[in-house]
């Protein structure tokens, strides 16, 4: 997922341990681990604008290898991992949005997120396809027009 802005000279940089994404940000995004999550974090002083990526991962290396060769054998038919994390994935959404009853749920890279729109802090919350990883990326700042803007 792009996060764009005209201010970075770096290389775009890769979120995400199983799955990747692609973000732009002004700074290099600060990579840090809490409660056995992984977190990103930037702080654009120019715009005074604050990007906080949280990973949330629901599977180890073990289990996704054990996925992978579930789909392999049973190609044919739409596998029981594949029915499992698609409710998985609501689970979460439905989870997400009731702890952020403000959000609203939208169409996001051909699969559903969550957004929360506020004045000066907008999120998106998503899952990848296979339920391994969820992210949640927050824009913040004091000025609600850069924060729509580079959201």
């Amino acid at each position: 997922m792009p996060l764009l802005c005209a201010a970075q000279s770096e290389k775009i940089q890769t979120i995400g341990s199983a799955t990747n994404y692609i973000i732009k940000c002004p700074c290099k995004l600060f990579k840090y681990y809490e409660d056995g999550n992984m977190f990103y974090f930037c702080k654009d002083k120019e715009n005074n604008i604050e990007y906080l990526i949280k990973e949330f991962k629901h599977k180890d290396k073990i289990d996704v290898i054990l996925n992978t060769i579930e789909k392999n054998i049973s190609r044919k038919e739409k596998p029981a991992v594949d029915i499992l994390a698609a409710n998985e994935q609501t689970h979460a959404l439905n989870n997400y949005l009731t702890a952020h009853p403000a959000g609203i749920m939208i169409d996001f890279m051909n699969q559903q997120a969550v957004i929360v729109s506020e004045k000066k802090e907008k999120k998106i919350f998503f899952t990848d396809e296979e339920f391994i990883t969820s992210h949640e990326i927050t824009v913040s700042g004091t000025d609600s027009a850069n924060v729509s803007m580079f959201f």
